[in-house]
C-alpha cells in the first residue's frame, strides 16, 4: 500500500490488518514501528502510532508537517508489529511519497 501526501502536512493513516483469510489480526498487547527514511513511528505512548480498535486490527499512524517538512521525496516504509509472545511479522510495506508544497517557503 502506497501513502501519498503533500510536503509540510499532517495526514493521519488509518489501517486496517488482515491475516490471509481478511480476518482482522489479533493487535491486543502487540508493539509497532512504522519507519520511513528518517521517519520512525512507535506505539509507545506519544510515539505517533495509536491503536485504534483491538478488536478490529485498526492502528493509524500520525505522520506530522515536521516529519515531512524538508526537501519532498520517496521512501520505502515497513510496519513492524511484535505480538505479545515476541514474534514479529511485517503485515505492510510500501513507499510513502511526499510530494512538493507550492507554500514551503511561505
Amino acid at each position: 500500500m502506497d501513502i501519498r501526501m503533500d510536503q509540510r502536512t499532517d495526514l493521519t493513516v488509518r489501517i486496517k490488518l488482515q491475516d490471509g483469510n481478511g480476518d482482522a489480526l489479533k493487535i491486543e498487547g502487540a508493539s509497532f514501528l512504522f519507519a520511513a527514511g528518517p521517519i520512525n513511528k512507535t506505539s509507545v505512548e506519544g510515539g505517533g502510532i495509536v491503536v485504534a480498535d483491538e478488536e478490529g486490527g485498526v492502528i493509524e499512524v500520525v505522520i506530522t508537517h515536521d516529519d515531512v517538512r524538508d526537501a519532498p521525496a520517496h521512501y520505502r516504509y515497513e510496519l513492524l508489529m511484535t505480538d505479545v509472545n515476541g514474534a514479529r511479522y511485517i503485515p505492510l510495506k510500501g513507499l510513502l511519497i511526499v510530494t512538493p508544497s507550492i507554500t514551503a517557503r511561505r
